[in-house]
């Protein structure tokens, strides 16, 4: 079974990703995002803050590289720090 950071198709990634950040947000988990992206193709970085219930801050620094799995774009984690 692959790991949790194994590559996976792009589309699915950033499915998984808005449901994920849209459910803590309708719970009111996260009271605001200030996220970035930078694509350097191959390697997608996203990083900034998230700002949660609480007064409580969550910095992100996540780096991503992106390949070519049979005909399909397929991207893993290369490092990240929360």
């Amino acid at each position: 079974m692959p790991g949790k950071h194994s590559p996976i198709p792009i589309h699915r990634y950033f499915a998984i990703h808005e449901t994920i950040l849209r459910q803590f947000q309708d719970d009111g988990v996260i009271v605001e995002l200030e996220l970035s992206e930078e694509w350097h193709w191959p390697v997608l970085e996203i990083y900034g803050r998230i700002k949660l219930r609480g007064g409580l801050i969550l910095d992100v620094d996540k780096t991503l590289s992106i390949k070519e799995i049979g005909k399909e774009d397929c991207i893993h984690t290369v490092s990240y720090s929360y």
